[in-house]
């Protein structure tokens, strides 16, 4: 097997093509982390995107988009810590030589936090198992909204219910898709900022990172292969929610919501989901995707679930033989009787990772 390694700008027109056959060919690879748009968003952002070409017997098949900051000696997914998801832009049964690809790119180490359960080419190197909450609209009736009423969905009923009181207190209900409103947009980073703060979590909205400069683009994405996905709830003239995420021609993902604190009591962010569960389903795609970690609302509308699976690849080097002590040190924590502590570690493995993504191209990461 050949192995070569192209920066975005380098991929051929032959090349594009081959990658979006691939990607048309596996639902998995249908959300907006795997097309050629997000690979071309990133590369405009960051200088170290990097594009593992696997080619047999002549010809291409298959992809791995990375990205390495100067001078490190690991590297993680493209995009992160913005891609919900990773893996192989190839088939799923398709096996890298991975010391191999490592070596191409230079590196002793490439990790993953959500690489897709059903690729082959992770599952001996998945560490620690999860989830993702998906909604699927295949043979259901529209407006999905609708069909989870008829479920008997509780949660709706009181949506129901929060979205008519909102509207007699405070105005007029209405809602915008695929709005590209800078006022909307500047509420967001506002409250989603101060939300991070509040937690303690890394700002990925703060101005000094380079997150920031992408999720601005977000809204006004438009291409063959990723588009923006920004809805906004109005309480009369009142900015109350804003959902903001990316799409493809088949999938809806969500990626950052937020709402006025002062209107809590109405759950206008979870109002507003409603709305963009129907608007997924009228264009025609086959779901909208909530990634991974629940927060106590994406089971209530989720009726699907995608395998995906943290770990690293990597050869015999420091950079391994750190990461597989931390793994260790994880899988220790969660046997033994810690109580709540016993997550910590985890958490705080989470948050260095973050923070080692969010880090300039321009700095080395080891």
């Amino acid at each position: 097997m050949r192995i070569d390694v192209l920066r975005a700008d380098e991929l051929t027109a032959t090349h594009r093509a081959t990658w979006r056959d691939l990607v048309a060919r596996d639902p998995q690879l249908w959300g907006p982390f795997f097309g050629l748009g997000f690979v071309d968003m990133i590369a405009r952002f960051r200088g170290d995107v990097l594009i593992a070409v696997f080619e047999f017997d002549g010809a291409v098949c298959g992809f791995l988009p990375v990205q390495r900051p100067r001078g490190a000696r690991v590297a993680m997914p493209i995009g992160a810590p913005l891609c919900d998801y990773q893996g192989l832009i190839a088939a799923a049964d398709f096996l890298p030589d991975w010391p191999k690809t490592l070596r191409a790119l230079g590196v002793d180490r490439l990790d993953f936090p959500n690489a897709l359960g059903e690729q082959q080419a992770f599952a001996a190197s998945i560490r620690q198992s999860d989830e993702a909450f998906v909604v699927r609209f295949a043979g259901i009736e529209p407006p999905f909204s609708r069909w989870l009423r008829a479920q008997g969905s509780r949660t709706v009923r009181r949506l129901d219910g929060s979205r008519r009181k909102m509207g007699r207190e405070i105005g007029e209900i209405r809602v915008e898709h695929h709005s590209a409103s800078r006022a909307a947009l500047d509420f967001l980073f506002a409250y989603k900022s101060a939300q991070y703060r509040r937690t303690r979590q890394p700002d990925l909205l703060d101005r000094r990172a380079w997150t920031r400069a992408v999720i601005e683009n977000y809204a006004t994405q438009a291409g063959e292969d990723l588009f923006g996905a920004m809805s906004v709830l109005y309480a009369g003239d009142r900015i109350a929610a804003v959902n903001l995420g990316l799409r493809t021609s088949r999938v809806w993902h969500g990626s950052f919501i937020t709402h006025d604190p002062d209107l809590e009591m109405y759950s206008p962010g979870l109002c507003l989901f409603l709305d963009v569960f129907d608007e997924a389903q009228r264009l025609g795609l086959a779901e909208l995707d909530l990634s991974t970690q629940s927060f106590g609302y994406k089971d209530k509308f989720a009726n699907a679930r995608r395998a995906v699976g943290a770990g690293f690849v990597g050869r015999r080097s420091l950079p391994c033989l750190a990461r597989r002590a931390h793994y260790a040190a994880l899988a220790l924590a969660e046997r033994l009787p810690l109580g709540p502590a016993k997550h910590w570690p985890a958490k705080a493995m989470r948050r260095l990772d973050l923070l080692r993504a969010m880090r300039s191209p321009n700095r080395a990461v080891f």
